[in-house]
């Protein structure tokens, strides 16, 4: 039942789509859609998150390093955390 209706939702979509198509109305509302997200600053935005988990992601990736040196065994991670007191050694 549950795929039937799936593959019902699927056949609308793609008849929906279909027709979109056929008429330019598809076009039409991505580059409306495009318009919209340009105007309320969606790209920038956009830009400012994807900076900032870059600055986040390397600040993580300094401190693994810092942590485990560029070798990172699961077995060398293990002792240093357990070590330093931070994650027993049970939880790997």
């Amino acid at each position: 039942m549950v795929v039937s209706k799936m593959n019902k939702d699927a056949q609308m979509r793609a008849a929906i789509n279909q027709k979109l198509i056929e008429t330019g109305e598809r076009e039409r509302l991505k580059e409306l859609l495009r318009a919209k997200l340009i105007e309320c600053g969606w790209k920038d935005q956009l830009k400012v998150c994807v900076v900032n988990h870059t600055i986040l992601a390397l600040h993580f990736q300094n401190d693994w390093s810092s942590l485990c040196g560029s070798d990172s065994k699961p077995g060398k991670v293990r002792a240093v955390l357990s070590l330093r007191g931070g994650v027993p050694a049970t939880v790997f």
